[in-house]
């Protein structure tokens, strides 16, 4: 016993392991998932604080949107976003793996980071589409159609669940 006590550290509340930045419901947002999807903005030199705040907001919204989607039976499969990437590469001339290297390095974006934005991509344009009665086929129309809907369900969703922010970044 007086092994495993020697071994721990002095006080325990120096070791911070994780901070709870803000909870939506019962599932907690976390810093390091603040810290990760920031990366690439500091290391373009945005100002942290600016974007933590954002992230935390976005965050938020992704949880509400990602929740809302479940309970719809709204999903997005490995096969979609294979497809995604693959759409993507060939817009931009590029193979799938030219792609993902011109990502990680204009952006630090791992591959699997750059498919969790495309799946985030996809399940909000999913969501929105259900809320929207009729997309207009026009581009400019349907982009204004999405964000209003967006807003709307924004709203709806915050005034419906639970939302904490505990932490905000000055």
């Amino acid at each position: 016993m007086s092994l495993t006590l020697a071994a721990l550290p002095a006080r325990a509340e120096d070791d911070t392991v994780e901070r709870v930045v803000a909870m939506v419901e019962d599932t907690p947002i976390l810093l390091s998932q603040v810290q990760r999807r920031a990366a690439p903005y500091v290391r373009q030199g945005a100002p942290q604080r600016d974007i933590y705040n954002q992230l935390v907001s976005k965050l938020i919204d992704e949880r509400l949107l990602s929740d809302h989607a479940e309970a719809q039976s709204i999903r997005v499969t490995t096969d979609e976003i294979d497809k995604a990437l693959e759409s993507v590469a060939e817009t931009q001339d590029q193979s799938v793996a030219e792609l993902l290297e011109a990502v990680a390095e204009a952006t630090g974006l791992s591959e699997a980071d750059y498919r969790g934005e495309l799946r985030r991509t996809i399940l909000q344009y999913r969501v929105l589409s259900y809320e929207i009665a009729d997309l207009s086929p026009d581009p400019a129309v349907a982009a204004r159609q999405l964000a209003e809907a967006e807003q709307k369900l924004m709203k709806r969703l915050h005034a419906e669940h639970y939302v904490r922010v505990h932490v905000r970044f000055e």
